[in-house]
């Protein structure tokens, strides 16, 4: 065996009677190899890295993230940085958790304590949490890509926007930023970039972009919030425009008048005119 994770057998058992959702599960599992698999208590864990952990849409994962941390499950640690993910950690404290009042299934199931003697045939369960919450999921994630289409996706939103294909070397930089960079958001940071980049309207977009992340590597902006707070600053110092309304439209008091022309002058605009072809 390659190694493995200690699990208390109380929270296993406490866990296994609980009415966690099939992404929950896998989010739980994924929590516990990253800490107690490695002996620690906390883990930067941003949704990008729990959605490629669990292979679920990462929308769904920050439904259900946050369902999980409203039932005193899933606890915040330190919140995210500029640089840095968010730090969570499992709590182990089961008597603290609000795991029944957050998953009523509304369908006149009996709410299940640790102290009820009412036993659960196989049928039952399998019917009242795996067939029905694998079917509700699906229609859940369903629901949620029809609302996030492929402008959050990095590939599909530069070849939506700059209407060209991707090349292979541009094809390896995209997997390069989002599979193995030090972004904690490469796909929002990606997206980002990529529709600020739209607006400068540049003639290859893909040396463009190549640059624009670079930067933000070099500069160590790994997360969407450092990111934009730099292009935020940045716009306010080099590319702050003065409106119509900030123009003057009277000359300056200190400003010299000009000389009035001359008749010479004039004679000489006149013979230049005759001149032209038009």
């Amino acid at each position: 065996m390659a190694g493995f994770t200690k699990i208390d057998n109380d929270l296993l058992e406490k866990v296994a009677q609980s009415k966690f959702n099939g992404t929950q599960y896998r989010i739980l599992l994924t929590v516990w190899r990253n800490t107690y698999g490695w002996n620690q208590k906390e883990k930067d864990m941003s949704l990008t890295f729990l959605a490629k952990a669990t292979n679920i849409h990462k929308k769904q994962i920050e439904r259900e993230i946050n369902a999980l941390i409203e039932m005193n499950v899933i606890m915040v640690v330190k919140e995210a940085t500029f640089n840095s993910s968010r730090i969570i950690s499992f709590n182990e404290d089961f008597t603290s958790w609000n795991v029944d009042s957050k998953q009523e299934s509304g369908q006149g199931t009996k709410k299940q304590t640790l102290n009820e003697t009412e036993e659960w045939t196989g049928n039952e369960l399998a019917t009242s949490t795996v067939s029905e919450l694998a079917t509700q999921e699906r229609k859940n994630l369903k629901k949620e890509l029809k609302k996030d289409d492929d402008r959050t996706i990095p590939e599909n939103l530069y070849q939506q926007v700059f209407a060209q294909p991707l090349t292979p070397v541009l094809i390896d930089d995209f997997k390069y930023w989002v599979e193995e960079s030090e972004f904690k958001d490469p796909e929002e940071i990606l997206c980002e970039t990529i529709n600020r980049i739209a607006k400068e309207h540049p003639r290859n977009p893909s040396n463009y972009l190549r640059s624009s992340v670079n930067t933000l590597l070099n500069l160590k902006l790994f997360t969407i919030d450092a990111v934009k707070e730099y292009y935020r600053t940045f716009d306010n110092k080099y590319k702050k425009k003065k409106s119509l309304h900030d123009i003057p439209t009277e000359r300056p008091s200190d400003m010299p008048k000009p000389e009035p022309v001359t008749e010479d002058e004039l004679s000489r605009i006149k013979e230049l005119e005759e001149e032209l072809p038009f």
